[in-house]
């Protein structure tokens, strides 16, 4: 079965209300250099190319001999550059369905469908049977392929009759319609684009709907307008085009523009121009000329007229632009080509998933998911949303402090050809970064004084999150008010002196705090000597008790209270005078964890323990036994 790839594929437009504005210079290049020579070497013009499945070219064009246009048709396997005329014609202008008369066909497009046939829609000056042949006016018809038994690859046109007839009265489309082109949309409709012609012969373009590609309704408004007067190469006509799709879904319509009026053999058309939309609705006219004028001076074929193109996509990725051209009248008139780079593909960005770290982690970015449709190379720019960024597929980082950013990848296709470049694309992540507490160390486990010196305690810590600010305090263990202490940011030391008025043994705690409420800490055990000659001055016997007091299921603390206190030793017993634990503490306090010296636990009952407090020169302050229950 015959069957052919169109270029405007239905892909899903953007929804029309959301189409504001386009920044037609983000629109892929629109560069065309015309090629030397000529595809079809006779009175031609309104060509339209197909591809077919086989690779194959077929072009139709309008053709006018005798005072008769018609439609032909070419084939080329080598993508457009040199054509084979096909004999015989492939539309004769004749008697149409519905009443009408076809004096002479004007332009012609072929629309394969989703069954796999084709259908033509042509436009032609056309009467109603029996009307005076002076009221003739431009009308689109249509015609469907029936394949021909002895030419598989060719079809034998049924003509269906009218597709959409003049305006009504007063419209700007009421004298003629012609340059029907049509293209499928996403929810299976048809969008059909027509040029209009009013009362003073201006051309604008319109366009219809239709659910089955035969019954069209007017869509109000008008796509493309005329340009103002003296300053635009489309101020008298815009008419003649073809539309593609870009490969961000946008739609280009090239189109001839005319700046004094469209009639073809005394007033010029002078360019070919072109618009995009997001919508189909909606059209941006875009700067510059696609396809201008020949010189005069070197005879070129396209010196007099431009107009009527057909846009087809190379092997090589590039187009083939297919206009029509003249020297100096009608019967001049040839088709010509151009191309223009391939339009390159947007790359597309994929920065990876959501990341939740601590602060000061390393954290890996990878963006080799990002891809470019067009294989070029791609640049790699991370932005971490913390003033730093860094280049690189994949990449590592460490966030100095907690927080919540937005991490953005811009990849950009750096093709060698400027012409061939994508773009660029973003993607981006969210990185949540944990607060982390500082690590305290207090080099020193236990440290030694003398009643009335000052003594200097300095602990070092570590902060992963290098952008912390840091606070100290430090409890002395002697019942005096918390105090604070010394930090260096530089040297990430915590320090701080205190005088002890009295001797013993106290437990020191450096906590120091970051910003964020994170707080770390460490002890120290201090023995405070008594000052030389005031022992013998001070009783023997300065113990006040000794507890035992519960901590936890577990954990039963002997604590000696009073003045001059170095060790406490602790001897248990059971009834059967067995001794189980022993254990010296040089404080005032002595943790047990009801374990036997074995390490087993020891079972519910009572026991008798011998508990030995001695002072700061070795004297026995106390040595007495006590009873102890455990109950669980």
């Amino acid at each position: 079965m015959l069957t052919a790839s169109f270029v405007a594929s239905a892909q899903p437009l953007l929804p029309r209300n959301k189409v504001q504005s386009i920044d037609v210079k983000a629109i892929p290049s629109n560069v065309w250099t015309k090629e030397p020579g000529i595809r079809i070497d006779e009175t031609a013009f309104t060509a339209n190319v197909l591809r077919l499945p086989n690779g194959i070219l077929r072009m139709y064009y309008v053709s006018c001999s005798a005072g008769v246009c018609r439609v032909l048709s070419a084939i080329s396997e080598d993508d457009g550059e040199t054509w084979e005329k096909e004999p015989g014609s492939r539309l004769e202008p004749d008697f149409a369905p519905g009443g009408f008369v076809e004096i002479s066909i004007l332009n012609v497009f072929v629309l394969p469908l989703r069954n796999g046939r084709f259908r033509m829609y042509y436009a032609t000056l056309s009467r109603r049977i029996g009307e005076d042949p002076a009221r003739a006016k431009n009308r689109v018809f249509s015609a469907l392929c029936r394949l021909d038994e002895a030419k598989p690859d060719l079809c034998n046109w049924e003509k269906e009759g009218l597709r959409l007839d003049v305006g009504a009265t007063g419209a700007l489309d009421n004298i003629g319609v012609s340059d029907p082109r049509v293209i499928p949309l996403p929810d299976g409709r048809f969008r059909m684009y027509y040029s209009g012609q009013d009362r003073f012969l201006n051309q604008r373009i319109f366009s219809a709907i239709s659910a089955d590609g035969l019954s069209w309704a007017r869509e109000s408004g008008v796509r493309i307008d005329l340009g103002p007067a003296g300053t635009s190469l489309d101020f008298a006509s815009a008419s003649q085009f073809a539309v593609i799709r870009l490969p961000n879904g946008m739609l280009r319509m090239y189109y001839t523009g005319g700046v004094i009026g469209p009639d073809f053999l005394s007033n010029p058309l002078r360019a070919i121009l072109s618009a995009v939309s997001a919508d189909g609705l909606k059209w941006f006219k875009e700067p510059g000329v696609s396809i201008d004028l020949g010189p005069a001076e070197d005879e070129a074929p396209d010196s007099t007229n431009v107009c009527c193109p057909s846009i087809l996509q190379l092997s090589d990725g590039r187009f083939r632009m297919f206009y029509t051209g003249s020297a100096d009248d009608f019967a001049t008139a040839r088709i010509l080509s151009a191309t223009a780079p391939r339009v390159p593909k947007p790359p597309r960005a994929n920065a990876g998933p959501d990341r939740v770290a601590n602060e000061g982690e390393v954290i890996t970015f990878d963006g080799s998911n990002s891809f470019n449709p067009d294989g070029d190379p791609l640049s790699y720019t991370w932005d971490f949303g913390d003033s730093s960024d860094t280049i690189g597929q994949v990449i590592t980082k460490k966030y100095a402090d907690n927080g919540t950013f937005t991490v953005t990848l811009v990849v950009a296709d750096v093709d060698t050809v400027p012409q061939e470049r994508g773009g660029v694309d973003a993607d981006t992540v969210a990185v949540t970064i944990n607060n982390v507490p500082p690590l305290v160390d207090i080099a020193e486990a236990v440290k030694s004084t003398s009643v009335g010196k000052t003594l200097e305690v300095c602990g070092s810590f570590i902060d992963p999150g290098t952008a912390d600010t840091h606070t100290a305090t430090i409890d002395w263990g002697d019942g005096t008010p918390l105090a604070s202490a010394t930090v260096s940011k530089k040297a990430k030391t915590a320090c701080g002196s205190h005088i002890y008025t009295q001797g013993g043994n106290f437990t020191v705690t450096l906590r120091v705090k970051d910003d964020d409420g994170g707080e770390g800490w460490d002890t120290i055990r201090i023995t405070v000597h008594l000052p030389a000659g005031a022992l013998g001055a001070l009783p023997m016997l300065t113990l006040q008790d000794v507890k035992s007091k519960v901590m936890a299921r577990h954990i039963v603390a002997f604590i000696a209270e009073g003045i001059g206190i170095k060790s406490i030793a602790v001897e248990i017993f059971d009834l059967r005078g067995r001794k189980i634990f022993s254990d010296e503490a040089l404080s005032n306090e002595l943790i047990w964890q009801l374990q036997s010296d074995h390490g087993t636990m020891v079972a519910n009952g009572v026991y008798l323990y011998v508990v030995t407090v001695r002072g700061f020169d070795g004297s026995l302050i106390r040595r007495e036994v006590r009873k102890l229950v455990v109950l669980r």
